[in-house]
């Protein structure tokens, strides 16, 4: 990639600028010097041509300076030679400004004088100018289509072939899918397709070329959901496709259905053997039953329960493996004794198809079978894991005797992370239901002293107790060190005879601070950090922020204070908002617009759009600005069902 085209893009969204406005050799050949990675000799070539009052050469020296690609970034320099070029109505000068004011690049963030100078750059016949407005618009009223028709524009490019390129094309193209746009969807999967991939996102464009055929049947375009099948040259490939086309038009055109059906078992007889062709019967089952095609689900089921062969012990495993997926898909018919069955088949040992099983009966809702099921998982941690997940079901319906066998259940395990993990699910849970007593109970099962403060941390999140929430906040504020000069105005009221001492749980018998300095001090500083944050201590949320030793620390700890605050219903606070983009904003601000991102993408998940929408407008890294914007087109999708 050409070094002026790369640092151009960064500056102004993949927008070529620079191409206008050429007055004569001397801009000729600083272009040449930069193509060829000479950034000194570029500068060097224009200033002695922008000194003498050139628009163009302080047009370009402007472009030069204000790029953060390269060694040469001296913003207060280039706007100092901006500012002469627009002086002399230099086109290209104008939309560079507006830039300028976009981002808020030497100058605060100005988005009204941004319109201005793209204004007058686009009735100067700047053609970039009118799309920026266009832009502009979309921000201002950003809805998916207007967003996602501006990310279309950033990616098509030349200067975007590589494989982050692909990975965003293909990001766009789910939600072009989710959209209905798959005409679109299709070319920019093709598109895709000749950038390099990986394996996975390899694997990631051949699902989503199904999703397109699925799409297109179900629009009632069979003849190019057809052209997208085919386009699969392995049979095996078209398996998937072919199910998600049938399932789409199953109720519309059960004939065509049926016919494609028979193409899914024509191209299975092709793969080697009958545990591969069990397998893929059983995805295409899955395939169809996503599509609420029951009735066509049920035929792969049987043919996958009829080509599965007896295993061997060498074929042990393929075999268990294809089971435990028949399992799970026999469950979410809600057919409980053939889920059962499969299991059984496999033996007593084997946990896994039993758990397979009980997932798919719990996605039918079959939540009494499962609890029947449950002494029969021989896995001790899958069975732990069905317990839970039948709790979190429940709900505020889970009753005292379920609780403790869960608990009693938990505790039988060995004290490694996945019993950590299950304990920290159980918690929320029962926060979430009411019963906070119970989830301070579920803390006590974990030995980890920072495991325990997360899950309080988490507790804290999901209970509806104001006075519960403060005595955790305080809690998690004196393990991590913080003293009462820390925390003015700060305190809780005395809690109720019996009530669990949350500071005793978290403490186990030990002295503040409970961590030592060092990574596990960070995490314990910033765990407290959001626990004041969510009791609205302003204050003290400021005072735990300054014990952290460095910008970029203290920066995400802010990040995570503004996240916790939102999601307890808090509004925004302009202050920490202006706090962290002090870190975030510079060019040494955490790597070139990715702590502008992180920032957008706190602020998207608590619903402040207004105030992401302006941080994403600051970053200048075209990828990062492509990939942060599809977080709010996904969340717009959200919210708007």
């Amino acid at each position: 990639m050409k070094l002026q085209a790369l640092g151009t893009a960064v500056l102004v969204g993949a927008l070529w600028v620079g191409a206008a406005g050429r007055a004569n050799a001397d801009v000729e050949e600083a272009q040449a010097a930069l193509q060829a990675g000479d950034i000194a000799q570029a500068i060097e070539i224009l200033q002695v041509d922008a000194e003498a009052g050139d628009p163009v050469a302080q047009y370009q020296l402007a472009a030069i300076l204000a790029s953060p690609i390269g060694d040469a970034r001296d913003v207060p320099a280039a706007l100092q030679w901006l500012t002469m070029a627009v002086e002399q109505n230099h086109p290209p000068a104008l939309l560079l400004s507006g830039r300028f004011y976009e981002i808020g690049l030497g100058a605060p963030q100005d988005l009204e004088l941004a319109r201005q100078a793209y204004r007058a750059a686009a009735e100067a016949g700047v053609e970039a100018a009118s799309r920026l407005l266009v832009w502009d618009a979309c921000w201002q009223a950003p809805t998916q289509e207007c967003l996602l028709e501006m990310v279309d524009e950033q990616l098509i490019g030349e200067q975007f072939r590589d494989p982050v390129a692909g990975r965003t094309l293909i990001s766009v193209t789910e939600w072009l899918l989710r959209l209905g746009e798959y005409d679109r969807a299709v070319e920019f999967l093709g598109v895709a397709q000749t950038l390099p991939l990986g394996l996975e996102q390899t694997e990631r464009l051949a699902a989503l070329f199904g999703d397109a055929a699925q799409g297109l049947a179900a629009a009632g375009r069979m003849d190019d959901a057809r052209s997208v099948v085919d386009a699969f040259a392995e049979p095996a490939a078209r398996i998937i496709p072919l199910s998600r086309v049938a399932g789409a038009v199953a109720e519309s055109d059960p004939e065509a259905a049926q016919s494609l059906l028979a193409e899914v078992v024509e191209a299975a007889n092709t793969l080697p053997n009958d545990i591969a062709r069990a397998d893929a019967f059983t995805k295409a089952a899955a395939a169809l039953l996503d599509e609420g095609a029951d009735d066509l689900a049920r035929q792969m089921a049987t043919a996958a329960g009829e080509a599965l062969p007896e295993a061997t012990m060498l074929t042990l495993s393929e075999v268990n493996q294809v089971r435990a997926g028949l399992a799970e898909v026999l469950g979410r018919f809600g057919d409980v004794e053939a889920a059962r069955t499969v299991a059984e088949d496999a033996g007593g040992t084997v946990g896994p198809i039993w758990f397979a099983a009980a997932q798919g009966l719990l996605a039918a809702g079959e939540t009494a079978a499962v609890r029947e099921m449950l002494p029969e998982v021989p896995d001790l941690p899958l069975r732990a894991n069905l317990a839970v997940s039948l709790l979190e079901q429940d709900g505020e319906a889970a009753d005292a005797a379920t609780i403790d066998e869960t608990m009693e259940l938990l505790g039988g395990l060995a004290a490694d992370l996945n019993r950590v993990h299950l304990t920290q699910r159980l918690a929320r849970a029962l926060a979430g239901a009411g019963v906070a007593d119970r989830a301070l109970d579920a803390v006590e099962l974990i030995d980890l002293p920072l495991a325990r403060a997360q899950t309080l941390e988490a507790v804290q999140a999901a209970t509806d107790d104001p006075d519960l929430s403060t005595r955790i906040a305080l809690a998690l504020a004196h393990a991590a060190g913080l003293g009462d000069a820390d925390l003015p105005g700060v305190s809780a009221a005395p809690a109720e005879p019996g009530a669990a001492d949350v500071e005793a749980l978290l403490m186990g018998g030990a002295e503040a601070p409970l961590f030592a300095d060092g990574p596990l001090a960070d995490e314990a500083l910033r765990l407290a950090v959001r626990g004041l944050a969510r009791i609205d201590a302003a204050d003290a949320v400021e005072a735990a922020l300054a014990h952290f030793d460095s910008d970029q620390r203290r920066f995400y700890a802010r990040l995570a204070a503004i996240d916790a605050a939102g999601s307890a219903g808090s509004p925004v606070v302009e202050e920490q908002v202006a706090a962290a983009l002090e870190v975030a904003a510079p060019r040494n601000g955490l790597f070139l617009g990715r702590a502008l991102a992180q920032l957008a993408r706190t602020l998207i998940g608590i619903d402040a759009i207004d105030e992401a929408v302006a941080t994403l407008r600051r970053i200048e890294n075209p990828y990062v600005l492509v990939t942060t914007t599809l977080d709010l087109v996904a969340h717009i999708g959200a919210t708007e069902g």
